[in-house]
């Protein structure tokens, strides 16, 4: 079995923005990063994941202010998250 751990990517390379950050600001992350996505947190907390589709369909789409939306207005929450496990035991914890 291939290790979770072997696909998984540092928490201290993950791009993050807090989450009053306006989505005007979090957009010229993603796009000065080349990147479609944010981790969104309170503090040192890790509370959600915003993506360049969030934004199409939760902003641009109703025709929200993006400096006036806070980031964690259009982020997805929770975040599941998984220890570095083998894939086995991690599609087992999932299914029950």
């Amino acid at each position: 079995m291939v290790p979770v751990k072997s696909f998984m990517v540092p928490i201290e390379k993950f791009v993050t923005v807090d989450r009053d950050t306006d989505a005007r600001q979090a957009a010229a992350v993603m796009r000065d990063r080349n990147i479609g996505s944010l981790f969104v947190t309170r503090g040192k907390e890790i509370i959600g994941i915003v993506t360049d589709t969030d934004m199409v369909r939760r902003l641009v789409a109703v025709g929200a202010d993006a400096s006036k939306t806070a980031i964690e207005q259009l982020m997805s929450a929770p975040i599941v998250t998984i220890e570095g496990i083998s894939v086995s035991h991690a599609r087992a914890s999932w299914l029950g």
